[in-house]
């Protein structure tokens, strides 16, 4: 053989095997779960992929991501590690209904709060989607913020001395599926004591048996069930 011809093929199988990895590099970046549950990952991976050229300073922010989303993902001071690394901003001040507005049955589950008098009840069935975890909410005066995790079944009403609704999210979920906050940019698990903000009493009952104690009470509720749209 000709030195001309091993050249030529010795450049043709690094072609091929170039080609190879890149294949695998593409699969990988559609099919990794982190990329798909991570907006900022998500429109990085579609950028890359859709023929537009990626500059050296993004490929550098892509890498920054991914080297904070796992930092993230590895747990912290107040959570364990992390299947999902998520930011979801609570609902903010949302509408309360009087109870004789709503189409809400009196077997349905809810959450209640009574702050000094007033009184909500907050419908389970509205906080089932994951970005509607939290809600936060002033409660005569008082910033209130419940939170439920429909994977554990767990729900958590917190509160704090200020003059707005506290800008709690759902920070993500956890190896023993439960629901991580974040608060100020720090995460939480939802019952950790590390959690600076003061709990709040609450029950677990029926609209029915809530409106028997607090027939004046508000009702949190969406238009319509999330329940449909998945879970976390």
């Amino acid at each position: 053989m000709t030195p001309n011809f091993l050249s030529q093929s010795r450049m043709t199988f690094l072609g091929l095997l170039a080609a190879m990895l890149t294949l695998v590099a593409l699969i990988f970046v559609t099919t990794t779960p982190w990329i798909a549950v991570t907006p900022v990952h998500r429109s990085l991976a579609v950028e890359s992929l859709d023929g537009t050229p990626v500059s050296s300073g993004k490929t550098a922010t892509t890498r920054v991501d991914a080297v904070e989303y796992h930092r993230l993902a590895q747990g912290g001071t107040y959570y364990d590690k992390l299947q999902y690394v998520l930011d979801f901003p609570g609902v903010m001040g949302p509408q309360l209904f009087d109870l004789d507005a709503v189409n809400l049955p009196d077997s349905a589950p809810v959450v209640g709060v009574e702050i000094d008098g007033f009184a909500c009840a907050f419908a389970i069935d509205s906080l089932l989607h994951p970005t509607k975890h939290v809600v936060n909410t002033m409660m005569n005066g008082l910033p209130i913020s419940v939170t439920y995790c429909d994977k554990a079944d767990t729900v958590r009403v917190l509160s704090c001395k200020g003059n707005s609704p506290i800008d709690l999210h759902v920070g993500g979920l956890d190896i023993n599926d439960q629901m991580v906050l974040l608060l100020k940019g720090e995460r939480f698990a939802q019952e950790s004591d590390g959690l600076p903000l003061d709990d709040q009493s609450h029950v677990r009952t029926t609209l029915g048996e809530w409106k028997k104690l607090h027939a004046d009470s508000k009702v949190y509720m969406l238009p319509e069930s999330p329940s449909s749209q998945g879970n976390l």
